[in-house]
């Protein structure tokens, strides 16, 4: 059984921005190395404030 993380990587994209906070949050609690450049990718892109700031916060959690 897959757990939840790719799960929440797959629904990510369609996902509306407050979700996509949560989600990023999760992420960076996960301390999974692998998100890192995921997250970094889709800072480059992001336009919504707030899910932009999300990730920041997440690649600080998994940096500690």
């Amino acid at each position: 059984m897959a757990g939840p993380i790719p799960a929440l990587e797959a629904a990510f994209a369609g996902a509306p921005e407050p979700a996509q906070g949560d989600m990023l949050y999760i992420f960076g609690e996960s301390g999974s190395p692998g998100m890192v450049k995921k997250i970094e990718s889709l800072l480059e892109t992001e336009r919504h404030p707030e899910v932009a700031e999300m990730a920041s916060e997440a690649l600080e959690r998994l940096d500690e």
